[in-house]
């Protein structure tokens, strides 16, 4: 989990979100292990729609994983 949060964190200082919340951490056993959750992150000050394309109300976004 800690790489898809980290990639979601953003790669620019321009478009940085922050970690709010995981939510419906659930896993599977099948030839490894499926990982499947919700990353709630939060959009920074700076991140505009000028600068990475988020609009100015959008303050945080819900990206649903399956790794």
């Amino acid at each position: 989990m800690a790489w898809a949060v980290a990639r979601l964190g953003g790669s620019t200082l321009a478009c940085q979100r922050t970690l709010l919340q995981v939510k419906g951490f659930t896993s599977q056993v099948v030839a490894g292990t499926l990982y499947e959750f919700d990353v709630v992150v939060g959009h920074s000050t700076a991140s505009t729609l000028a600068a990475c394309g988020v609009p100015a109300d959008l303050l945080e976004e819900t990206c649903h994983l399956v790794v």
